[in-house]
């Protein structure tokens, strides 16, 4: 099944709601958040998080799953940790820089496109009004300022 298609996002979410019960209730580890099949943990103590991996490894392993071995890693959060496009530190989250540059060269292909009128309007505005959705999650308001005062769409008549 692709990746990104709803039918799998839900399957994912129903096969691994028990994932989430038994680490809530069963592990009781609070600091615990997921979507769809990325999820992510916070502790103080390294030891503890280590366990708490091999908890899930084993469980996931009943599934006939397993975790990624290059992103599932335990490390200090203080730089910050990057989730779900986003870098988030204790009291904030920001947009990663690659997702900026990434929309940013979408912003450029859609003003390419317009101009040789190649795309609506609306498709421009509801690509800027999802992705502008996902920054407000965090602290972007001046990162996505700055990003839609950098491109402006006009057709050559």
């Amino acid at each position: 099944m692709p990746i990104g298609n709803l039918t799998s996002q839900i399957f994912a979410n129903v096969y691994l709601d028990g994932l989430d019960h038994y680490i809530k209730e069963k592990l009781r580890w609070k600091a615990y958040c997921r979507y769809v099949d990325d999820f992510i943990f916070f502790g103080n103590c390294k030891n503890e998080l280590h366990t708490l991996k091999r908890e899930i490894e084993s469980y996931l392993e009943g599934l006939r799953l397993k975790t990624h071995s290059k992103k599932s890693l335990v490390f200090p959060s203080k730089l910050g940790v990057e989730f779900l496009g986003f870098r988030i530190f204790r009291d904030y989250m920001k947009v990663r820089k690659s997702t900026v540059k990434s929309f940013k060269q979408r912003l450029i292909q859609y003003k390419k496109q317009y101009q040789e009128g190649k795309i609506r309007p609306q498709k421009i505005s509801m690509s800027i009004e999802s992705w502008l959705a996902h920054a407000s999650h965090g602290n972007n308001y001046t990162i996505a300022r700055d990003l839609l005062r950098e491109v402006s769409f006009c057709r050559a008549a």
